[in-house]
């Protein structure tokens, strides 16, 4: 049997931050276009793209499948589901969930962010119109967990990359106030991060397509 969901009953918003917005549910797929995006966003009320990434968060926890009891069929581990809401600078949205592997290591699971920002860099549904990462909306304070700080520091402009958080008193900071010395693709003379785009940078093709998310 699934470990509860140790994030049961949890509030994810504090306040409607578009006020048109619906109940949260199951129905938004993985990504959202620039277009769907700004449209959605327009018809919820939002008043920034802040705003709507915030709103959007509650429907990220809902792509976790219930295995009855409120606890995802993904975290059969540790009964934590994460989930996280990506901006790239084309104006797509990007959602990602925490993916757990039974009966192998805890290390092995797939972070929220690191599925949301893999998604954007072209693997599985691919998006060859995007440039970069623009912010990085969760639940409370928006901060990610150490792993995903490294993680996201393998993108390129990962510094100015914007933490939001859902509470009303998250602080709107980049990450480069979490992580001041990241340990970054310079540090290996690497001049093509993820999403860079410029001479001889060709990293989101390198990456090729995955599967595609159902």
């Amino acid at each position: 049997a699934a470990p509860p969901d140790r994030r049961a009953g949890e509030v994810d918003v504090v306040h409607a931050w578009c006020p048109r917005a619906p109940a949260p549910n199951a129905s938004l797929p993985w990504v959202l276009s620039t277009a769907e995006a700004a449209a959605l966003s327009s018809s919820w009320g939002c008043e920034s793209a802040d705003a709507f990434a915030r709103e959007l968060v509650p429907w990220a926890r809902l792509k976790h499948p219930d295995c009855g009891g409120g606890a995802s069929c993904y975290t059969p581990l540790s009964g934590f589901p994460c989930y996280a809401v990506l901006t790239g600078t084309s104006g797509a949205v990007y959602l990602g969930v925490n993916f757990e592997v039974p009966d192998v290591s805890l290390s092995t699971t797939l972070h929220a962010e690191q599925l949301a920002s893999l998604v954007a860099a072209g693997v599985g549904p691919a998006h060859p119109a995007e440039r970069g990462l623009v912010s990085l909306a969760q639940r409370g304070t928006g901060a990610p967990c150490a792993h995903c700080r490294q993680w996201l520091a393998e993108f390129d402009a990962a510094p100015d990359l914007i933490l939001l958080g859902t509470d009303a008193s998250a602080p709107q900071q980049p990450m480069s106030d979490l992580n001041p010395l990241a340990f970054a693709p310079s540090a290996l003379n690497n001049t093509c991060p993820l999403l860079a785009r410029g001479p001889g940078c060709d990293r989101v093709s390198r990456l090729g397509d995955g599967a595609a998310l159902g």
